[in-house]
């Protein structure tokens, strides 16, 4: 039986929970690699991640096959990961970050005591917009 074989019949021999398991493990992956979620919080998603795929390992039919699934998994992962990086360089969309650094950096002064340039005033009223004359 080759390898391919092998893993179609882990997965075709597995239950709920083994596949709860294994969803368990690529969401706990997933939001440990999130940057917008705190390091406390992403640190409990990597125990999450790492409990769930020792688990699912273990209770795979084979331990070999449920540890190569997981590879497989983090891989894909990884592979969207940098296709969708590659994507956003390609189409400029880095340079969203430059805008939102300037932002905070305007937010940071702002929140030391340093006074920010003045804009001019807009009213939203219907007169001031000529629309009721």
């Amino acid at each position: 039986m080759s390898l391919i074989e092998s893993l179609g019949w882990s997965l075709e021999s597995m239950g709920f929970a083994q596949l709860a398991l294994a969803f368990a493990a690529v969401i706990g992956y997933s939001l440990a690699l999130n940057g917008s979620l705190s390091p406390h919080v992403r640190g409990y998603a990597t125990l999450m991640a790492i409990a769930a795929a020792t688990a699912f390992s273990v209770l795979a039919p084979s331990w070999a096959s449920g540890m190569v699934l997981m590879l497989i998994g983090v891989l894909a992962f990884g592979a969207f990961a940098a296709c969708s990086w590659l994507m956003a360089a390609l189409i400029g969309l880095d340079g969203a970050r430059i805008r939102i650094a300037a932002e905070a950096d305007a937010a940071t002064q702002f929140a030391a005591g340093r006074p920010r340039p003045r804009q001019a005033a807009v009213s939203t009223s219907p007169t001031a917009t000529g629309c009721c004359d």
